[in-house]
C-alpha cells in the first residue's frame, strides 16, 4: 500500500524561523534594542544627576558589548574634575550611596528601568510575529 503524503508551507516556516534567528542576533535587531537601551538609561541617569560643577553629569559612560550581549552606563574612572583634581568615579559612589535623590543609577533603575526593557522587548515581539 502507498499513502501519498505532502507537506505544505515548509519553506515559509524556514524563512519565518531564519528571520527570527537573524534578528535575534546580536549584530542584528538584539543588538540595536541593547544599545538603544543603554542610550536612554544613560541619558536619564544624567538627566537626574545632581550638578555642583558639571563633571559628575560629564562623567557617565556608556559602553555596549555585543558578544555578551550587554550594555552598560558607568562613571568614566579616567575623568577629572578640573576645579579641585577630585575624580567623579571617585565621589559618585559617594553620591550614589547617599540615597534618595542622589541615587542616580538606583533611580534610573527603579523609574525608567521597567518601561525600557518592555520597549525593547516589545520591539523583539514584534518582529518575532511577523519576522518577514
Amino acid at each position: 500500500m502507498n499513502i501519498g503524503l505532502s507537506i505544505r508551507g515548509v519553506q515559509e516556516a524556514q524563512k519565518k524561523n531564519n528571520a527570527i534567528i537573524a534578528a535575534l542576533r546580536p549584530t542584528n535587531l538584539f543588538g540595536t534594542v541593547i544599545r538603544g537601551i543603554t542610550i536612554s538609561v544613560h541619558r536619564y541617569a544624567v538627566s537626574i544627576t545632581h550638578v555642583v560643577t558639571g563633571t559628575l553629569r560629564a562623567a557617565h559612560r556608556t559602553a555596549v558589548d555585543l558578544k555578551v550581549p550587554q550594555g552598560r552606563v558607568f562613571i568614566d574612572p579616567a575623568a577629572v574634575n578640573p576645579q579641585n583634581q577630585q575624580r567623579p568615579a571617585d565621589y559618585g559612589v559617594y553620591e550614589q550611596n547617599r540615597g534618595g535623590d542622589h541615587a542616580f543609577y538606583t533611580r534610573t533603575n527603579r523609574e525608567v528601568g521597567e518601561r525600557l526593557a518592555k520597549q525593547g522587548a516589545d520591539m523583539l515581539r514584534a518582529k518575532i510575529r511577523r519576522p518577514i
